[in-house]
């Protein structure tokens, strides 16, 4: 599904509109560190998914989280990476 960090206006639009919701907290099953640029990421990857849809056609939270991969967040580090220098000698959160 993953084909590169999606339209960036329609990813920051959506970013923008779910953005209101208040503070998360974010942590591994693992317990392992959780690089803070793992967390930008994971939030760009999430809303580039979440810009796929569109207003005719809302996803159910099911459709949503059956939409998201570990192949498909690998792609996308990958190149999000290479578009944030301050990430470039983070390794992925996979590797960690």
């Amino acid at each position: 599904m993953f084909e590169g960090s999606g339209p960036p206006e329609k990813t920051q639009a959506y970013l923008d509109e779910v953005s209101d919701h208040g503070s998360i907290f974010v942590a591994r099953v693992d317990r392992k560190l959780l690089h803070p640029e793992h967390v930008r990421a994971l939030v760009e990857y999430l809303a580039s998914i979440g810009a796929e849809s569109s207003e005719d056609t809302l996803w159910s939270m099911t459709e949503y989280m059956d939409s998201l991969s570990k192949k498909d967040f690998i792609k996308f580090w990958n190149t999000w990476v290479k578009k944030h220098p301050k990430a470039k000698n983070i390794p992925s959160p996979y590797e960690v």
